[in-house]
């Protein structure tokens, strides 16, 4: 599943690309149109600063520490390879956690009546990642708290910047 692009990127970039440019043509947005925007300025973000960790953190997925708990080179393989984030190095933390966090961190301020149903859904993707042997559960727990994070800054600096509740 790593191998496979996130969906929600892909739809970020068009929805960026699509709100963004309509910002740009003085345009004003609706609020759900603002929401999007948001959401998938936040998931971009998330991607971008995951990747940069994943490059510095080079932590091995469980499949390979699953195998004995060793590679071809001997070493341990839940040890973090500093600065060596490239395949199989390249477990933590969770894309798919960190997306689905950057998105409900900004639903989560905004459309507070459905948190119930977030942490359902964050929850439901944080046990499949581990359960399914995708990530570690310390890879997981970073994901969600680097897309919370993203969210959180997204959801702040449009409300600094519009001046009015997103």
């Amino acid at each position: 599943i790593a191998r496979i692009p996130n969906p929600a990127v892909l739809v970020s970039l068009v929805l960026f690309f699509l709100f963004g440019f309509s910002q740009l043509a003085k345009r004003r947005l609706n609020h759900l149109e603002q929401v999007a925007l948001a959401s998938s300025t936040s998931v971009l973000v998330g991607e971008t600063a995951k990747d940069v960790f994943k490059w510095v953190f080079g932590r091995a997925s469980p499949d390979i520490w699953a195998t004995n708990n060793s590679a071809a080179t001997g070493f341990q393989e839940y040890q973090f390879h500093w600065f060596h984030g490239i395949e199989p190095f390249n477990s933590f933390p969770s894309g798919h956690m960190t997306a689905i966090t950057a998105v409900t961190a900004i639903l989560w301020m905004e459309y507070p009546q459905f948190r119930s149903i977030y942490v359902v859904c964050c929850l439901t993707v944080a046990a499949g990642l581990i359960a399914f042997n995708f990530h570690f559960l310390g890879d997981v727990i970073a994901g969600a708290l680097l897309g919370a994070m993203v969210g959180l800054f997204v959801f702040w600096s449009c409300l600094e910047q519009n001046s009015e509740r997103l």
